[in-house]
This record gives C-alpha cells, sequence and structure tokens, in this order.
C-alpha cells in the first residue's frame, strides 16, 4: 500500500516538527502561503514568539521533499514551517478539474 502524503512529509521532517506544524495552522500562524512554481511551495509564517520565517518546499505535494527557512533548522530536510505550508495547500487549494 502507498504511503500516505502525511506520512512522507512526517518521514522528510519529525514527529515533533509535524505537530509544531499543525499547532502553527491551529493558532493562525501561516499567514500566506502559495504554488510559485509546479511543485514548490513558499510560505510566510509566524511563530508563538513573534519571529516571521520565509519558507520553500520543493516537492510537492509527492515528494521527496526538500527545503529551506529563515529559521536554520539543521537537523531535518523541512522544518515546521515547510510542513504547514504543505498541509494548508494540500488542505485548501482549488484543484482545477477538466469539464
Amino acid at each position: 500500500m502507498a504511503e500516505s502524503f502525511e506520512a512522507r512529509l512526517m518521514a522528510a521532517s519529525s514527529k515533533e516538527n509535524f505537530k509544531k506544524a499543525k499547532q502553527l495552522l491551529h493558532h493562525g500562524g501561516l499567514l500566506c502561503c502559495m504554488e510559485s512554481a509546479p511543485g514548490v511551495l513558499r510560505a510566510v509564517c509566524r511563530d508563538p514568539d513573534g519571529m516571521i520565517h520565509r519558507s520553500e518546499l520543493y516537492g510537492f505535494p509527492k515528494g521527496p521533499f526538500s527545503g529551506t527557512c529563515s529559521c536554520g533548522a539543521k537537523d531535518v530536510k523541512i522544518c515546521c514551517h515547510a510542513v504547514a505550508s504543505a498541509l494548508y495547500h494540500a488542505k485548501y487549494t482549488i484543484k482545477y478539474k477538466e469539464q
């Protein structure tokens, strides 16, 4: 059976960062998110301490995922800000359907 989208995100990040990403979304920490090119998400997030971070996530939606962020996370391929952008974009973006 194929691995789920969320499981792939968690594997590229960590359980802790995945949980932080969900908390960011729940508390309105994702300020904006857009697909700037096919497979590339750019986002701006505000942490609970008020710090603003800009992230880019590559490989959306199928992976493999990698990313960059102004938060400077070094222990994972993608930080909680990039994970939050992927979760948000996957859930709320309107998908074009040919008629």
